[in-house]
């Protein structure tokens, strides 16, 4: 997710952020024809930047890749649970799971999508709000560098949200297969852990009776819960 917003970056860069001066020359030769000259430049950049990268981006290997890397770690995971519940190895089949893969992986296709959207979207409302103002180039550069770090700040919080929702999934298929029913709850026991989470600690539960984790009554799972 950072790899695609970076690349996304750099596109902006490249196609307006280079710019910026001579939007501001124009702007000072003709104002008012200028700020209606480069803000269809920028609405015009940006739709074929968002049009390109949702099309031509390479999402669906790059979700393919996220999504099979979390698979394998909880099947190692999983794996090692159980040889130290029975003593034993115990041979995982993910034939079973094929389907639910190509399900997760299109989940995070249209997921991964709405990252350089909404960073695309920002930086257009940005740099045109900037222009109206007056902004000097070098401050609006600046913005435009502050408003990437939010959008990676944001992107690492999707990528850690949805890595435990799939792991979270990942470990119910395996082991209903298994035809194992339940789970004992853990949690990391510190500061972080949630409010309506620190009573589950130590809790025996149901995978098909998920526990209340919310005070509107919403029930799930670990990793099902939103961060």
């Amino acid at each position: 997710m950072i790899a695609i917003l970076n690349r996304a970056h750099q596109a902006v860069l490249l196609e307006l952020v280079s710019r910026l001066e001579e939007f501001d020359a124009l702007a000072r030769q003709d104002s008012d024809r200028a700020d209606a000259d480069h803000e269809d430049i920028i609405r015009d950049t940006i739709a074929r930047l968002k049009g390109l990268f949702t099309r031509a981006a390479g999402l669906r290997p790059l979700a393919t890749d996220f999504v099979e890397g979390v698979s394998n770690s909880n099947r190692r995971t999983v794996t090692r649970s159980l040889r130290a519940a029975v003593g034993i190895d115990v041979f995982i089949s993910d034939q079973d799971l094929s389907d639910d893969v190509a399900q997760l992986v299109a989940k995070n296709v249209a997921l991964i999508t709405t990252i350089p959207e909404r960073y695309f979207e920002e930086v257009e409302r940005t740099m045109i709000e900037a222009f109206r103002r007056g902004q000097r180039p070098k401050i609006i550069a600046e913005e435009m560098s502050r408003r990437f770090e939010i959008s990676k700040r944001r992107a690492r919080f999707i990528a850690r949200d949805q890595s435990e929702s799939l792991n979270g999934q990942l470990t119910k298929r395996r082991q209903k297969a298994l035809g194992i029913t339940g789970y004992i709850w853990r949690t990391s026991k510190d500061a972080r852990v949630r409010d309506m989470h620190r009573p589950l600690e130590g809790t025996s539960q149901e995978w098909d009776d998920p526990p209340v984790v919310s005070v509107d009554g919403r029930r799930e799972h670990p990793g099902g819960d939103f961060n």
